[in-house]
């Protein structure tokens, strides 16, 4: 399992959108334990936040 710490721009996760790698574009803590995440899919759409 990844960290939160290894969440960063332009890292490339698989599992949080489906079966699918997707890139970071930010991350931005949100409290100790917690993120809001901006990716962008291999379709090249991006979710803003996650």
């Amino acid at each position: 399992m990844l960290k939160l710490a290894g969440i960063k721009k332009d890292a490339q996760i698989l599992g949080i959108w489906g079966n699918e790698i997707v890139r970071v574009l930010q991350a931005e803590s949100a409290g100790d334990n917690a993120l809001t995440v901006y990716i962008e899919t291999p379709q090249r759409t991006i979710v803003v936040p996650f």
